[in-house]
């Protein structure tokens, strides 16, 4: 993990070596990224990690004979190339579903297998994919060694949850890797990072705190404090994975790479179908064209492009983990998307007006934040539970003990929300100051973000949410 004292031991010197073979060899200071991405992986995944460059060597040599090949002969490359890939992802992280969901159809007994995820492999499954299917489509059709592609398949930042890095975003800086290296770029990435610790480290990890207990026995809190429970874990899974795609971005910018970015206000977004386009781009924008354009998009009528949004819901839940909860999760955001295609004529003619839009917003939210109960939820019967418990017996009299009690909690929260709707601009203007800061002053402020996490997290930091994914 990027807060690991491990990890900040091993990177400054990563960046001794990757400084100096900038100046001498491209080619060494390529595979030394490499080898440091494959061995940050097998201290992850221990011997596991063999499946990346397996992947990787299997999509780069099919992708490269697919090129040459007539057009009904370059689809059976494809699908053998994509089948190949998703063949390791299937088993490690489908086969116990499988499996536990015909024991509860058949009523047998098949027995579950000893299978633990390895780290990033759905993020770099998915990755090599997006790689073979623009090759297919020829949007990509620059030639690149396998080194090249070994880069783009094992860098680091994004190895263990991305963001999916698109191959069109990629190879070009890799072909003027160590050029566009500037002071600005590498303390612009200092500063995601500090932001995205300050997010994970300390505000994510923080809330998790209570949102843990509630969610693992949500019937032994009231109604109020259940409420509370789900309004954390909203902000506590934004602030965990737009934390760690900050501090990714970030790192990646250290050695001159500029990735896009993963989030934008999600929070902010007037309905689902806005909300998708600011949350998780770098995947939402996968399923979009790899996935809900190919199945027709909107091009097939009203009714088609309903089902299609659905089905892209329904598989991106089940993307995110192998149980029914994801699933219908993914269901949950399918009719917000109807719901959104529903109200846009009417919603083009009104929604320009103030109380209109803040009310879309607020409505907004609180779908979102519903939804998540059945995200975080283990179960339907812990996810029943919170609901019953916010619906039947939530309670105002809780406010004043709780905020007694947990007042730093609500503190946090509370700044969470108003900076997840503050304009952007305001981001901006904190990170221009953060860059005219003299040297001794952007160590201090690093050593005031450190301080703020230990002193939160007491030294603990808790594994990434979407690691499991």
């Amino acid at each position: 993990m990027f807060l690991s004292l491990e990890f900040w031991i091993a990177f400054p010197v990563f960046l001794l070596i990757y400084g100096l073979l900038k100046s001498r060899t491209k080619a060494g200071m390529m595979l030394w990224v490499v080898a440091f991405s494959l061995l940050f992986l097998f201290r992850a995944n221990g011997i596991m990690m063999l499946l990346l460059p397996i992947v990787t060597i299997e999509s780069y040599f099919l992708s490269k004979w697919m090129r040459g090949l007539e057009a009904n002969k370059r689809k059976a490359v494809l699908t053998l190339s994509i089948v190949l890939t998703l063949i390791p992802l299937a088993y490690f992280k489908y086969a116990n579903f499988a499996i536990a969901s015909l024991n509860d159809i058949l009523r047998s007994n098949f027995a579950l297998r000893d299978i633990l995820l390895p780290a990033g492999l759905s993020f770099y499954s998915l990755q090599a994919v997006s790689y073979q299917i623009d090759v297919y489509r020829k949007k990509f059709q620059d030639d690149v060694t396998l080194l090249e592609y070994a880069f783009y398949q094992t860098f680091f930042p994004v190895l263990l949850c991305g963001p999916i890095t698109r191959s069109t975003v990629f190879f070009p800086q890799i072909k003027e890797l160590g050029k566009n290296l500037s002071d600005r770029v590498m303390w612009g990435g200092v500063y995601l990072f500090i932001i995205g610790m300050i997010k994970k480290g300390a505000f994510a990890d923080y809330i998790a705190q209570y949102t843990t207990m509630l969610f693992d026995t949500p019937a032994n809190y009231s109604g109020f404090e259940n409420l509370c429970g789900a309004l954390g874990y909203t902000f506590q899974i934004y602030l965990d994975f737009s934390g760690y795609s900050d501090m990714a971005i970030g790192i990646a910018m250290v050695p001159g790479i500029k990735l896009s970015d993963n989030f934008n206000y999600p929070y902010k977004s007037v309905n689902v179908s806005e909300f998708w386009k600011r949350w998780h781009i770098a995947l939402s924008s996968w399923f979009k064209d790899y996935l809900y354009i190919p199945l027709g998009g909107n091009r097939r009528g009203t009714l088609r492009t309903y089902w299609n949004l659905l089905i892209v819901m329904l598989v991106s839940g089940l993307w995110h983990g192998a149980s029914w909860m994801f699933v219908l999760w993914g269901g949950l955001h399918g009719l917000g998307l109807w719901i959104s295609k529903i109200a846009s004529p009417v919603m083009s003619k009104i929604g320009h007006l103030k109380p209109v839009h803040v009310a879309r917003v607020v409505l907004c939210f609180v779908f979102v934040s519903f939804c998540w109960i059945f995200f975080r939820s283990a179960d339907m019967n812990c996810c029943q539970m919170v609901i019953q418990k916010i619906v039947t017996d939530t309670d105002l009299s809780y406010f004043k003990p709780f905020v007694q009690v947990r007042w730093v909690w609500c503190s946090i929260v509370i700044f969470c929300a108003v900076c997840s709707v503050l304009p952007s601009r305001c981001n901006n203007r904190v990170e221009e100051m953060f860059l005219k800061t003299p040297l001794w002053g952007k160590t201090l402020i690093f050593c005031l973000a450190l301080t703020l996490m230990y002193a939160l997290n007491q030294g603990y930091v808790a594994p990434m949410i979407y690691a499991q994914f």
